[in-house]
């Protein structure tokens, strides 16, 4: 019943990728008919690669150019004659194929072959040349050893004719089997997944548990970019690693209509990898599989791609070809590059901040490795691109991380256009390098066009329409990412924060203020000053700031001077201001320039201002927002700015 499973999931998906369609079913075999030698010939290849995973199914493939009629639904004629003969003299793991096939496909170099003789069929004129493909992995049979329908074997014809009965009757009953009492199939209206860390069951041995993580998240990101399917906590979902049951994770990301779980234990040379795809409205198994991965022999990319493609298949019965043949793509030749991306992935999950976590350095090594072994290997390009603009976004070289970050980016559209991942940092990146938010704003809605189901283009857009002061449409846009991932309201790396600095939310401060129980943590009390500030309760500020070590000082001179306190709100803003002149980087001149808004001089706050702009400061982004530069609203060179920043 597995052979038979997996033969109908690869037969099923193969064919529509290469453009093929099953003609005729024979009960022991299928005829295939496709647009060209070479496409047949691809599609060969890939069910034989794909047959190989566990369970194994052991096939023969015939292929054959030739004329033929139809008959109602049904195919005949010579060129079904001899593919049929052809595949007679097949063995597993083989791609047989006639002389007619061979002139059409010789000149590509991704196919070699290797003649196994003429051969004189039953029925069949003349002779046929017979070739078999010769590509690594692929086995060539002995001529010796080849026995089908030929000419010359009459003596074993009942033998051959009482095998094939025998085959008919096994898939046959395997059939009925399946349509009646196998797998549970998917009960869900909602086509969403949770895809959580494998469990290591080698609690001694942890030399492999990067797989743990690496390679669900790296299936998660699949599955994700077909655009439909919603994968759901993908930040969330790092920390869980099956010590909950199914029922406490899946309520935990935001009730996932599907959860994805699995397990890793080595074995002699290899290592098992087991995966379940769970029900959540029933509890049900919608299927489980086990593959072995083999470090020099196995391919983790097929891994990968079989177990997306399967799961694709039992939760949107409707994918298109474009959507099929991103979850078939192979994303690199190298099986090195990779495992290196999967352990870059794996540290990149294990993150705190971006800008100074060593995880964060270790993921970007591992990547690094990987695209020097494949420059064309645009998923690698893309995390990178992630960690790059993450690091632009904390202390230190800025500039230089955003081109990074840039560099990367590009490489990965150039290599996959439609990437919405991609697209979706690409976004924040033209933010950093435009100062523009609208430009932004229309990238990020490209990403989402894309994938509908892509939080962090959501999320990335609800920054872009804060800063263009649309706090509402902002609102919305960061709901729908917290609704996608759970993980993106943690006090690691919270959405809502940026919201809460900007508009004064009390709602929204006091949601972001609850997630941190840490009371010291620098950013509690950022959020804690930011509350008192716009609630006008400026005395309580005041009297908070005296608690921390490293206060805002722009902050309490806003503070000061709303309690008319003119002079000391002067001194402390003029004391900023010269303790950050010594640093002439962005955001040291940004800041400079709140101060003397604050203070009301004009001329003095566009002089930095326009330094900032130069030196491209990001704070110029949410310059709308920041209630320093009120002063300056009616200021024609202040309204000149805004102008080509693209908010007014």
């Amino acid at each position: 019943m597995e052979l038979i499973r997996h033969y109908h999931n690869v037969m099923g998906y193969v064919i529509n990728r290469f453009g093929g369609k099953l003609a005729n079913n024979y009960g022991d075999g299928d005829l295939c008919i496709f647009p060209s030698a070479v496409s047949a010939m691809q599609a060969a290849i890939r069910i034989q690669e794909d047959l190989r995973q566990d369970p194994k199914v052991p096939l023969r493939i015939g292929l054959h150019i030739g004329e033929i009629f139809f008959e109602e639904e049904k195919i005949f004629g010579d060129g079904v004659n001899v593919a049929s003969r052809v595949q007679s003299l097949g063995q597993a793991n083989a791609i047989l194929f006639s002389r007619e096939i061979f002139d059409k496909v010789k000149n590509h170099p991704e196919f070699s072959a290797a003649s196994l003789g003429r051969f004189q069929f039953k029925n069949v004129g003349e002779a046929i040349e017979v070739f078999a493909l010769s590509n690594a992995g692929f086995f060539v049979p002995d001529k010796k050893t080849l026995v089908g329908k030929l000419e010359e074997q009459k003596k074993r014809r009942i033998l051959t004719k009482w095998s094939a009965i025998a085959l008919v009757l096994v898939f046959g009953g395997g059939l009925f089997y399946e349509s009646f009492l196998s797998k549970h199939a998917f009960a869900g209206r909602e086509k969403s997944i949770a895809v959580i860390p494998f469990t290591n069951e080698d609690s001694l041995n942890l030399k492999n548990d990067y797989l743990c993580t690496g390679l669900p998240y790296s299936i998660a990101n699949l599955l994700s970019e077909t655009g439909t399917i919603a994968v759901k906590g993908m930040t969330a979902a790092s920390a869980y690693r099956g010590e909950l049951d199914n029922r406490q994770i899946i309520a935990a990301l935001n009730n996932p209509a599907a959860l994805l779980r699995g397990k890793i234990k080595s074995l002699d040379k290899s290592i098992r990898i087991s995966v379940e795809l769970v029900d959540a409205e029933t509890g049900n198994d919608i299927f489980v599989n086990n593959y072995e991965y083999n470090e020099e022999e196995g391919k983790l990319f097929n891994i990968q791609s079989d177990v997306a493609r399967q799961v694709a298949s039992e939760l949107d019965k409707k994918l298109n070809p474009q959507q099929l043949e991103k979850l078939a793509r192979i994303p690199t030749r190298s099986q090195e590059a990779f495992d290196d991306y999967i352990k870059g992935i794996n540290y990149f999950n294990k993150k705190r901040t971006v800008s100074r976590d060593p995880y964060a350095d270790t993921a970007e090594e591992w990547l690094a490795k990987a695209v020097n072994i494949d420059s064309n290997f645009a998923l690698a390009w893309v995390t990178l691109g992630a960690i790059y603009n993450a690091k632009a976004n904390g202390g230190g070289a800025k500039l230089t991380f955003t081109n990074q970050a840039l560099f990367a980016i590009l490489k990965a559209l150039k290599l996959d256009p439609g990437n919405s991942s991609a697209i979706a940092i690409e976004s924040d990146i033209l933010k950093k390098l435009t100062l523009n938010s609208n430009i932004a704003l229309y990238t990020a809605d490209e990403a989402i066009r894309l994938n509908p189901n892509n939080a962090n283009a959501y999320a990335f857009k609800g920054y872009h329409l804060i800063d263009l002061h649309r706090f509402q449409e902002a609102r919305e846009s960061l709901e729908k990412a917290s609704q996608l991932d759970s993980g993106l309201t943690t006090p690691r790396f919270n959405i809502w924060g940026y919201y809460a600095e900007n508009t004064g939310d009390p709602v929204i401060l006091d949601k972001v203020l609850r997630e941190y129980p840490d009371q010291s943590n620098r950013a509690y009390k950022s959020y804690k000053e930011v509350k008192y500030f716009f609630m006008k309760e400026f005395d309580s500020l005041l009297l908070f700031e005296q608690t921390i070590k490293d206060p805002d000082s722009s902050i309490m001179a806003a503070a000061l001077l709303s309690l008319h306190q003119g002079e000391k709100a002067r001194k402390i803003a003029l004391g900023m201001i010269q303790w950050r002149i010594q640093y002439q980087d962005a955001q040291n001149i940004f800041d400079i320039a709140r101060c003397y808004a604050l203070l009301g001089e004009k001329q003095k706050a566009m002089e930095f201002l326009n330094k900032a702009y130069d030196l491209m400061s990001n704070g110029l982004t949410s310059i709308l927002t920041d209630a320093s530069f009120t002063s300056l609203a009616d200021y024609p060179p202040y309204i000149e700015l805004l102008k080509k920043l693209g908010v007014r």
